[in-house]
Parts: structure tokens; sequence; C-alpha cells
């Protein structure tokens, strides 16, 4: 290191925590986000101190998942990030990672980071901030003082939009974000997993979420995983159209960010959920889908009312949803339609999903997927869009739906073309050849940019 940061990392090197050594004889530890904080809080008289490899900057935590478990007899993390935008990030993920309970919040008195406080203050100022760390708040108590960063920043730059897709029909009437539960809902055969299945991949191309699936209707998982190729390349799952470079390539991709549940081995919610959470910490997932409700193994109290029961399903998916921060689809069959007078199904809304009116009233997504045989068109129609920026939808106030093409003039289904993302989103097709011809240990950088 000079005396400008004129450092760098060896191109190709493993990314370690840095002195990662203390941590077995550990039960409390301090993570903060560079050598330099990590060096500062030693000097201070902490030795139990690491710092993550590549800073804050990275937003995929790939290394954290090999270390996962030489953590867990940790009991209490100090997370000591930068205080600026890049430093609140991974310390929100850290904490989603490693636990809420587990974890306290260091501040630096106003400085930037630990380093900058030791020059300023000293060792004493250093040793203060450990002994004043807050614990992250109590569930179901929300202390207003204590998000007044995020408020400041929503004040100064705006509500946040969602993530966006990179096909424009979608963008305008929706958007994505964590921490919401999505309703999907579909005449049968209308495509409401391929649907599904292509979010999933644009969100996992233009923002690197990863996504874990539990999904009876694409069981064998070779079927869903050649569907999810397709999806990436753009040609049919098979050795005539999709080379064998190809191949490999989006093995790989897929391999690192889309992972399946068997779903035959216990298929209730807490397994799924219990599951989920080990995903959440363990590969950093941000989508979970469980494709239909109707493949359950669904516990009812003896009491209680089908509305009760899909009411506190829902209610458990929500709260799961928050709490990891992870955007939940949940597939549901609507109930029997009755034909137009022109003898075609409507488009079903979600009260239209057999077993309860819950399903609307507890979505924060409601997702309708129509396909118009007429026009050879399938429509994402948005029935329900809880918060107005990330998107429009509800029945008082219709919106266009984004639409684009489902099969050829005979009318015959064409996933593999309908799909095609190297032509709807260009440039999120870009990101994913670049993060294939990368390094594996600096794969998850160029995704973000």
């Amino acid at each position: 290191r000079g005396p400008q940061k004129s450092f760098r990392m060896v191109k190709g090197a493993e990314l370690i925590f840095y002195n990662f050594d203390c941590i077995a004889a550990s039960k409390e530890l301090i993570v903060c986000e560079g050598e330099m904080d990590a060096l500062s809080f030693i000097e201070a008289g902490y030795k139990k101190v690491v710092s993550v490899p590549n800073g804050a900057g990275a937003t995929d935590l790939t290394y954290f998942d090999n270390y996962v478990d030489n953590l867990g007899h940790i009991e209490r993390f100090y997370i000591a990030a930068d205080f600026d935008e890049a430093g609140l990030k991974l310390r929100n993920e850290l904490v989603r990672r490693l636990g809420s309970e587990k974890c306290l919040i260091v501040t630096y008195k106003g400085r930037k980071d630990a380093n900058e406080l030791l020059i300023a203050e000293g060792g004493l100022a250093v040793r203060e901030v450990i002994e004043g760390a807050q614990e992250i708040p109590i569930q179901g108590y929300i202390n207003l003082s204590e998000r007044y960063d995020d408020i400041f920043a929503m004040y100064r730059h705006g509500l946040p939009e969602g993530n966006r897709t990179g096909i424009a029909e979608i963008d305008e009437v929706i958007r994505w974000e964590v921490s919401q539960l999505a309703v999907w809902t579909g005449i049968p055969s209308h495509g409401k997993s391929e649907m599904l299945d292509m979010v999933t991949v644009l969100l996992a191309v233009c923002h690197d979420w990863k996504t874990l699936f539990f999904s009876p209707e694409n069981y064998p998982i070779q079927s869903h995983y050649a569907k999810i190729a397709e999806k990436l390349i753009g040609k049919s799952f098979k050795q005539s159209d999709m080379s064998r470079e190809e191949f490999d390539r989006v093995f790989d991709y897929i391999g690192d960010h889309f992972f399946w549940l068997d779903p035959y081995e216990e298929p209730t919610l807490e397994n799924i959920l219990g599951r989920a959470k080990q995903f959440v910490q363990r590969r950093g997932i941000k989508q979970l889908v469980i494709d239909p409700f109707n493949s359950l193994e669904h516990k009812r109290d003896r009491n209680e009312t089908g509305s009760e029961y899909v009411g506190r399903f829902l209610d458990e998916l929500s709260r799961f949803a928050k709490r990891y921060g992870v955007l939940v689809h949940l597939v549901a069959h609507p109930t029997k339609l009755e034909k137009l007078s022109s003898g075609i199904y409507p488009p079903p809304t979600l009260y239209d999903i057999s077993g309860s009116a819950n399903f609307y009233n507890k979505a924060d997504y409601g997702l309708t997927v129509y396909r118009d045989f007429v026009n050879h068109r399938t429509k994402l129609i948005p029935t329900k869009v809880r918060f107005k920026n990330f998107g429009v939808g509800g029945r008082a106030a219709p919106v266009q739906p984004a639409q684009w093409p489902v099969s050829g003039p005979a009318g015959g289904h064409q996933p593999t073309r309908q799909l095609r993302l190297a032509a709807t989103a260009a440039a999120a097709a870009g990101r994913f050849s670049q993060w294939r011809n990368m390094d594996t240990r600096q794969r998850p950088a160029v995704l973000n940019r």
C-alpha cells in the first residue's frame, strides 16, 4: 500500500477474510470493510477482527459461502462497515446473512471509518465506538431515530423505483423489489411459469439476484433447467441449435444463480422456508419461487376456515420476505371461469383464486398472465402494486399491460423465441457475456456495472 492508497488485489486471488485465523478462538468478532480498518481495531487493542476481502463495492458475497460454517460458534458480531452508501449496503447484507439477533452496529462519531477515527482521535475513541455499538432494533419495534439515514436519503433522492428488467413494456408498469410478496395467477397453459421464469432470469442478469425454486410443476429439474438455459442463450436446448460452448457457459451461470429444492421432501411451508433461510445465509438468494400453491402439504388447524388458513399462510410468506430481504413469488391457480359471450375466457384476477380473497388482500404484487390467442400475444397484467413507486395496477386504475409475441402465425407456442433475452435485453445479455469471460473470483462485480 502506497501513500495514496496505491494498492490492488492480485488478479485471480482467492477471496478470503483478512485475519481469518482469529476466528477459531472467538466468541465475539468485529467485521469491517477493509484491511486498514482491521489494523486500526487491532492497534486499539481488539484482536478478534476480520475484514471482507473486496470492500463494500462488491454486492455479491460469494466468498462468504465458503466460511459460513466456520462462523456458527460466534455469539456476537460487531458490524463495522464504512459510513457511506456502499458501506451501508454491505452492513445490511452482512446483518441479513449473519442474523440480526447476533449483530451490533458500529458507528464512528461522524467519521467515515475506523482508520479515519484512529488518526483523528486515537485508540481510545476506537474503543468507545465498539463499547457503544447498538443492537439491531427489537423485532416489532421501530425506532424512528435509527431510520434517520434511510429517511434522509429518500428525502434527497426520492422514493426507490424498484429494479427494472430491461424490457420496456414490463418496466413501464412494474418494477421489482425485495421484501415483497408477489402472487401470480392465470388460466392453465397460459404461460404463468414461463413468464415467471423469464422475470427471475432477467433479474439475475440485470441485478445478480439469485433464485431458489420449489416448483413441482417444473419437475424433473432437467426440464426446468432447459427452460432457464433457453431464456439465457435464446436458442432451443438441443445440440443442433445450442453450441457446446454455449452449453458450458450457461451451465456455469445457472449453477451460480439458480437453485432447486426437492419438491417431494416434506413439501410443507415450514420446511420450505427453513431451507430458504439457509440459502439466504449460504448463497445470498433474493428470490424464492413457490409454484404452485396447491402442490404444498397444507397444515390447516382443525377450527380454522379455509380463508383464515390462506391468510395465515400468506402472512408467513410476507414475514419471511421482509425479515430476510427476499422477493417471494407464489403461483396460485384460479377457480373455473365463466366464458364471455365471445366464447373466450376473461383474464382472471387474484380474487378468482380458489380459497380466499386474501390472495389479493395480502399480496404486494398481483400479477395475471393471460394469452390472447386471437392476436397471438401473452399479456403480463399487474392487477395490484401495493406501492405506487414500484408501478401501477389495480382494477380501479387499468394499465396498458406489457405484451410481446408468444407464437408464430400458426399459433404454436414458441417460448424459446418469445423470451429471447439476447434480443429483448441486449444490455443484460452483454453483462452475462462479460461475466462468463471473467475469472471466477472476479465475476460478481461485473454484473452490477
